[in-house]
Formats: C-alpha cells, sequence, structure tokens
C-alpha cells in the first residue's frame, strides 16, 4: 500500500525469544502468513536479501541483522519454491570486493551462505538512477545487486540512532548506497529534516515489497553500532516499512514523530499518522514493550529561541554532543576518516585527530569505528536540563 485509502496497513508481531534454528523457523513462517508475504514468492524471480551489515561486528554485538534469522528466511523462500537468492549489502566504509568478504564472514553471512548453498553479492559495482518522484532527491547512485532483484526482503535491526534516533527498515535501506558514497549524502543533507526526506525518496524508489525486523536482540543507548544489546524476543514485518518502524518505536517507547523520515512519510501519506492506524496481527505489542528502554543521545537542543541572539550560536556549540577521540582505543586504522563526510579528520602517529571547525556532527565516525574508540562528548549542562529523557 503506497498511499493511505481507508484499509490499515498490517503490521505481524511474533514471539521469538532466541535464535535457535527451530524457533527461527517457526516465527518466520508465522510472520510470512501474517504479513500475506508467502504470495509474493515466485520461482523464477531473482531474490535479495538485504541485511543490516553497518560494519563487520559479531551477531553478539546486536549491530548487525543475525545470520541465524536470514538463515530462516532462506529455508523458508526454498520451501515456497524460490531458486535464486543473494544476499548482498553495502556496509558503512570502502564497497570493495575484499572489504564485503570480510564483512560477511565477520557478521557470520558467509557461513549461512554456504550453509544454504546461496549467492553472496562480490559485485560492488554500481548505476546512477532517477529518482523523478523524489521530493528532496532526484537521483541516487544504487549497488547492482538492488537494480537487478526482482524481490528485495529487506530484514532490519531494531536499534537507536545518534542521528536518526531509530534505525529500522526503512533506513536500512541507505545500504542501497554504495560505500563512502553515504557519508556524501550526510554531507549533503546534514539537517535531520533534510536527510529523513532523503531516505523516504530512496525507500520509494528501491522499495522493499517484504520488511522484517529482527527484534530478538537489539541495541538500546548511543546506536547504531556503539549502544548495547538488549533483548525484546520479537520478530516483526510488514509491507508498509513506515508502518513496521512506527510500531517498533512503540516497543521502545520512542515518540515515532522524532523521527524525521517517519514523519516525512506521515506528510506524504505513506503511513498513517500514529499507531491507531495500524493493524497488529499476531501478539500485542504490550507484551513486548520495554518502557525503560534506552534512547540515543540526540544532538539538538530545544531551548535556544528563548536565549538572546547574540548567545544562541556559543551556547549551542557549548551544549550540542561532539565526537571526542579515545587515544587508549584508537589505533590509527583510519576507518572513521574514510567515513567522514567533510574529511575533518586525520591520522599522524596512529592517532586520529578532529578538526572541530568543520566538523557537522553526523557521527559517522562513532558508527563507524570498529574499536568503540570514538566518544560522544555532552555537556553536563544538557544532561541537567532533561537531554537523558527517553521521550
Amino acid at each position: 500500500m503506497d498511499k493511505q485509502e481507508g484499509c490499515k496497513p498490517t503490521v505481524g508481531l511474533c514471539a521469538c525469544p532466541d535464535y535457535n534454528e527451530e524457533t527461527l523457523l517457526c516465527a518466520v513462517e508465522e510472520l510470512f502468513s501474517l504479513c500475506g508475504f508467502n504470495g509474493l514468492i515466485k520461482p523464477e524471480q531473482n531474490i535479495l536479501i538485504k541485511p543490516n551489515l553497518i560494519m563487520g561486528r559479531v551477531p553478539e554485538r546486536a549491530a548487525t541483522t543475525h545470520p541465524a534469522l536470514v538463515g530462516a528466511v532462506i529455508v523458508h523462500l526454498k520451501s515456497l519454491g524460490a531458486q535464486n537468492i543473494t544476499i548482498a549489502d553495502s556496509s558503512g566504509g570502502v564497497y570493495t570486493t575484499a572489504f564485503m568478504r570480510s564483512v560477511y564472514r565477520e557478521t557470520g553471512m558467509a557461513a549461512i551462505a554456504e550453509k544454504h548453498g546461496i549467492t553472496l553479492n562480490l559485485d560492488v559495482s554500481s548505476s546512477d538512477i532517477a529518482c523523478t518522484d523524489g521530493l528532496r532527491c532526484k537521483s541516487f547512485t544504487i549497488i547492482k545487486p538492488v537494480i537487478d532483484a526482482d524481490l528485495i526482503i529487506n530484514i532490519a535491526k531494531l536499534k537507536t540512532h545518534m542521528m536518526t534516533r531509530f534505525s529500522g527498515v526503512t533506513k536500512n535501506m541507505f545500504g542501497a548506497v554504495p560505500g563512502l558514497l553515504k557519508p556524501e549524502m550526510h554531507c549533503r543533507y546534514p539537517e535531520k529534516e533534510a536527510f529523513g526526506e532523503m531516505l523516504v525518496d530512496l525507500f520509494e524508489l528501491v522499495k522493499p515489497r517484504i520488511n522484517i525486523m529482527d527484534a530478538v536482540l537489539c541495541m538500546e543507548g548511543n546506536g547504531p553500532t556503539g549502544g548495547s544489546p538488549r533483548k525484546m524476543g520479537a520478530l516483526m514485518g510488514s509491507e508498509n516499512s513506515y508502518a513496521c518502524d512506527i510500531a517498533a518505536c512503540e516497543l521502545i517507547h520512542l515518540n515515532y514523530k522524532t523521527v524525521q523520515y517517519l514523519s516525512s512519510a506521515m506528510k506524504r501519506g505513506l503511513c498513517p499518522p500514529d499507531i491507531s492506524g495500524i493493524d497488529i496481527a499476531g501478539r500485542s505489542i504490550a507484551e513486548f514493550d520495554k518502557p525503560d528502554f534506552l534512547h540515543a543521545d540526540d544532538g539538538t537542543v530545544d531551548f535556544m529561541e528563548f536565549l538572546p541572539r547574540f548567545l544562541r550560536r556559543p551556547v549551542r556549540k557549548w551544549v550540542t554532543p561532539k565526537p571526542v577521540i579515545n587515544p587508549k582505543k584508537c589505533v590509527g586504522c583510519s576507518k572513521c576518516a574514510e567515513s567522514c563526510p567533510k574529511k575533518t579528520m586525520t591520522v599522524r602517529d596512529k592517532k586520529v585527530y578532529i578538526t572541530y571547525k568543520e566538523c557537522i556532527k553526523c557521527f559517522c565516525c562513532h558508527e563507524m569505528c570498529p574499536f568503540e574508540a570514538v566518544n560522544i562528548k555532552r555537556s553536563r549542562l544538557f544532561d541537567l536540563l532533561g537531554g537523558k529523557r527517553h521521550g
């Protein structure tokens, strides 16, 4: 359903307490039935499974889609007659065959692909695709497996996010943009509203039909890579990604109207304006919701309008969170510098240094550091003024 025309989008919600193979397969079968996914699968299709592989992390860190869930989806797809299945993503950092091979290995996707005899995409070519209906962006560079797919199965991870507040099935398709072009998009759209609108333009261009949320083990705190694992014990899914993300926000008691890409989708009529316009099939949200789920620190402040104009700029600079390098953890690998859209980071003597004058506080460096050497420094004044609230 692309527009709201009186019918409610359905979000399937299933219990899945762990990543046991049999438990997952039962949950996946139930989810496909609840969401009406089974009828979308045809034997002759080129099916792309697009997980969240933001970086090379073991599944237990909850930064990436769990490979066992991908395996259960593959088993179910084959039971429906699917023959041509590929796993593909473009992680943060460089988009090269060698790098993606290492990401597949570290995230467990290589082992799953070998076990089930399916293809891991190692073709790192891409093409520019017009986005004529885009409100913010009229063209995207898209990786080849997304372009070639007849059907995209988008399997995301439920995580918090420091820039977008939430990372779900909609934002997961940012992986359709190759490698270091992602920081370029951050640079082109540094404001949250503009970035959110761009994400909706991108999603509507590539349009996965099947959207699944790995909410068995989630990430809370300063995600999408620096947070902490938090057990939820659920699987979610929907043809309407925005509805799925709204329901997921309800699970973690996050105000979905503060997630800019969801606000943009609501304005365009791509999803209901609130949870009451969504049918939850299967289990109820109340069975899983976590009122104490820790949200990400937000880089914005809301009290500037009450200050004299001459104070707003220096105070904003003082209270806005910024990335800082922990020299004890930094090894000078340059992954953060590669991902910096403004190229404000340099490596000297195996340590990274930031030129803050040009920093746009997008926290790409925080996302991409494999050693968790990039911390987020916040003003204590921000804490006193309520910066740790979860809403």
